[in-house]
């Protein structure tokens, strides 16, 4: 219809994230010559974020997928050093978030959170000792939450590994994308560059962190201020522990 009868050849998607730009993630081990250390050393702020989808559907139901990003930061260029993509249960996905923490140790773990997650995000709060903050996403068009993402592939910013399992599948969403059958894994890429930047702020809903995307600063409530210092003082002690126990 599109090329027929409006002259379009193109479909209106796939425009802005294309996988032409993504660039070949480089071993993470290997020894810089001029810098004498490597990628993996050099690595700062590391983030995961999930956008959740479970699977407990009638039968013969296949709900959309659950995506999670992993991703690092070496000045402005960003990696993705993981990307999980699968249907667990809810009960299934706790063991998805554990063995995924324990390999990258990221300070942050962002789970998208709507009516349908609320439940899950507070109960692994209250279980698990990790840096989990449940994340209320605006209404937003799917393509302005990625604009972050789309910028950092057209400075040539954004690194993935073109080998890896999740690569064709992630081709296939960013070609199409925001328009595509899927969208799970770009979700996940672009939620998790937005929790990087900082550009989120923290309120305490009920007994448990509620981040929403969005300005910080000089607009924040005291306990909003509070919320940030405590959050960033966990984090300074985890870091602390972990040289510690590295060390011995």
């Amino acid at each position: 219809f599109l090329m027929v009868y409006q002259g379009l050849p193109t479909p209106p998607g796939g425009r802005s994230l294309l996988p032409s730009m993504v660039r070949q993630l480089p071993d993470l081990d290997e020894k810089d010559e001029d810098l004498g250390t490597s990628l993996r050393e050099r690595l700062a702020d590391s983030v995961q974020y999930y956008d959740l989808a479970f699977a407990e559907r009638p039968t013969g139901f296949r709900p959309s997928y659950t995506a999670g990003a992993t991703l690092a930061t070496d000045g402005p260029a960003c990696y993705l050093l993981d990307l999980y993509r699968g249907r667990p249960t809810a009960s299934e996905f706790e063991d998805v978030l554990c063995s995924h923490y324990e390999r990258y140790r990221p300070q942050k773990i962002g789970i998208e959170r709507v009516s349908a997650s609320e439940w899950i995000i507070q109960a692994l709060q209250n279980k698990l000792p990790l840096p989990i903050t449940g994340i209320g996403v605006s209404n937003e068009k799917k393509a302005v939450r990625a604009e972050l993402f789309a910028a950092k592939l057209q400075r040539g910013l954004f690194y993935a590994d073109r080998r890896a399992p999740y690569w064709q599948a992630l081709e296939q969403e960013m070609l199409h994308f925001p328009l595509g059958a899927s969208t799970d894994m770009v979700d996940a890429i672009a939620g998790a560059m937005r929790l990087l930047s900082g550009s989120w702020r923290a309120r305490v809903v009920g007994s448990y962190p509620y981040v929403s995307f969005g300005a910080s600063g000089p607009g924040q409530s005291p306990r909003e201020k509070r919320t940030l210092r405590r959050a960033e003082r966990e984090r300074r002690i985890d870091r602390e522990r972990t040289r510690v126990a590295t060390a011995g």
